[in-house]
């Protein structure tokens, strides 16, 4: 099996992890970040993935072309999200 590294086009780049955070580049975003493309943006998860509201996305889901997935971690377990928030982002 043949591994190499594959140079990324354009965009922000998750370089590693930090505590419970990401790193991108030689910033580091403690509680959560959203990223698209153009950049990336320092998010404020909620307490709860019960608390989680489409409206907490911000321009993410008004992109053209869409975003094609949505990663969401949830921790040291798999939680599932609200069904009002799954059906607002598959909207």
């Amino acid at each position: 099996m043949d591994l190499r590294r594959e140079e990324i086009a354009s965009g922000p780049v998750i370089t590693g992890f930090a505590g419970r955070g990401f790193r991108v580049g030689e910033r580091v975003f403690a509680r959560g970040l959203l990223i698209d493309p153009m950049g990336v943006v320092d998010w404020q998860a909620p307490a709860s993935v019960d608390l989680l509201d489409a409206a907490m996305l911000g321009d993410l889901l008004d992109q053209d072309p869409p975003a094609e997935f949505l990663l969401l971690g949830t921790g040291a377990s798999l939680v599932q999200p609200p069904r009002a928030f799954v059906r607002a982002i598959e909207a």
